[in-house]
């Protein structure tokens, strides 16, 4: 892999300068503030460590670096500063994101140093977590398999569970998309502690005997305690130990958990998972439709709308247009048409759901008067509209 430091400084001779030593070692690129910068991180990023100054008209370098985080979580940070603001400086080193702190002007060498420190401190970061995420995916896949082998039926099940709640994921933007679709693939992985035959009778609406039917219903319980072994994966275990949690409070576990205190992932899974259940005792469409309304105080309403949409039935969301100003935008709104700057360059196509970073990129060009206001944009109307 190319060794990339990106150096971010509004003085062009210091810039100039570090191109001139580091350019025998490393591949250097250089921004003259921090607009430029975060321009940089998008057209010739990834880049392993980043340098920034501390100081700089318009954008200063902690605003920067916060900012280049969101395009980039894995590069290493490195700060100048030759009038520090020590306040500002303690805060972000005790937050842990930055590297190495350096004061200007750094004796010759010292700037090399402190970079070849931080591409080696990449390297081991990646190492570590290349080795964390093969060893999960490595434990994810062993209960999956498990589960294929085991019980076929909770296996098929988690496939259909996972395509429906990615999807209304998706939708509902939710934060750690990743954990809602592990959690998916896992939900049914409790199921190899029932018998078969209880488990196709319980998703199939057999008659259950009370001890069968509190041994069908604990396998969130058992789902749980198994996924709680792996690292890394503690939320997505609480996910599942609440996937039968009803929003009203009934349901299993049967505790004082209710409404939004369920974890948002479980919500959602406890609406694919009804819905999955009622097609699987060959409920017809209207049939679906028809429970899943008399059982609706059991979800949580935004996702109940939307899942009825999503599976084809008979809600529609309204959407509506409006002209917005760049501080009005919020992240799921839908541009309407092309959006180019007044140089013609374009900067997101029509279609595209806005982000929280598209939004803060949209605000620094509208202040930078590189783009005009207002923006057409879809929303979803509000439901006194």
């Amino acid at each position: 892999m190319t060794r990339k430091v990106l150096i971010v400084d509004d003085d062009a001779n210091l810039l100039a300068g570090c191109r001139r030593q580091l350019r025998k070692f490393c591949e250097v690129h250089t921004a003259q503030g921090g607009m430029a910068g975060l321009r940089a991180l998008e057209t010739t990023g990834p880049f392993q460590v980043l340098v920034s100054d501390f100081r700089m008209p318009g954008m200063d370098g902690i605003t920067f670096l916060r900012q280049a985080r969101e395009v980039d979580d894995g590069a290493i940070h490195i700060m100048l500063s030759g009038q520090a603001d020590m306040d500002a400086m303690i805060e972000v080193i005790n937050s842990g994101t930055l590297f190495r702190f350096l004061t200007k002007p750094c004796r010759t060498g010292q700037l090399a140093e402190a970079i070849e420190a931080g591409f080696e401190q990449y390297r081991l970061v990646k190492s570590e977590a290349e080795l964390l995420e093969k060893t999960l995916n490595g434990s994810i896949q062993m209960l999956v398999e498990v589960l294929s082998i085991t019980n076929p039926i909770a296996f098929n099940r988690s496939l259909r569970l996972k395509k429906a709640a990615v999807s209304l994921g998706k939708r509902l933007n939710v934060e750690k998309l990743w954990q809602l679709e592990i959690a998916a693939n896992l939900s049914q992985v409790g199921f190899v502690s029932v018998p078969n035959e209880i488990v196709q009778m319980g998703l199939k609406g057999g008659r259950l005997l009370a001890r069968e039917e509190q041994m069908f219903w604990e396998y969130v319980k058992h789902g749980s305690h198994l996924v709680a072994n792996i690292p890394r994966l503690e939320e997505v275990a609480h996910t599942i130990a609440y996937i039968e949690k009803h929003y009203n409070g009934g349901g299993y576990p049967d505790d004082s958990v209710a409404g939004d205190a369920i974890p948002l992932h479980s919500r959602i899974l406890k609406a694919v998972s009804d819905y999955d259940m009622l097609k699987l005792r060959g409920f017809a469409k209207k049939q679906i439709e028809s429970q899943l309304q008399e059982w609706r105080d059991r979800y949580d309403p935004k996702i109940f709308n939307l899942m009825l949409e999503v599976m084809g039935l008979s809600v529609q969301l309204q959407w509506i247009e409006k002209s917005l100003s760049a501080a009005e935008l919020e992240k799921g709104m839908i541009l309407k048409q092309n959006l180019k700057t007044n140089r013609g360059v374009l900067l997101v196509p029509a279609g595209v759901e806005l982000t929280a970073l598209m939004i803060t990129r949209l605000r620094n060009f509208v202040a930078n008067g590189a783009v005009n206001e207002p923006f057409l944009v879809k929303m979803e109307a509000p439901a006194n509209e």
